[in-house]
């Protein structure tokens, strides 16, 4: 299982819901992904973010 940091102030586009579809973070381990890593101002940005709410559950803040 790996995460996906995105540290960047701006929301990438992404083409679809299965765009992470056979990468390495879409493996499980013990029924767990890998998370997707915002800056803690785009947590909930990313979350309502069309395509990106399919991985809301998997959007957390970087940590400090």
């Amino acid at each position: 299982m790996m995460s996906l940091y995105l540290p960047g102030s701006s929301i990438p586009t992404l083409a679809s819901t299965t765009v992470f579809a056979n990468m390495p973070m879409s493996v499980s381990v013990n029924n767990v992904y890998g998370s997707i890593y915002v800056p803690s101002t785009m947590v909930d940005s990313y979350k309502a973010a069309t395509v990106w709410k399919t991985y809301a559950a998997r959007i957390v803040a970087i940590p400090e």
